[in-house]
């Protein structure tokens, strides 16, 4: 779940992991929260997917 609410919000604007955290507990933490701890390694995870780049086309 947690990659689809990181895709989801890299898919308005390029984000740091920060600003993902921060987004996230403005927006999503009555329904799924997530630490540093689980966000840098879930971009990882989705940089080395090519994710990324194909948002880039979007």
């Amino acid at each position: 779940m947690l990659i689809y609410v990181i895709l989801g919000f890299l898919c308005e604007k390029d984000m740091t992991g920060y600003e993902i955290k921060q987004k996230m507990t403005l927006s999503t933490s009555n329904f799924i929260g997530a630490s540093f701890g689980s966000i840098y390694p879930m971009l990882k995870k989705i940089g080395k997917g090519g994710s990324l780049s194909s948002l880039k086309k979007w």
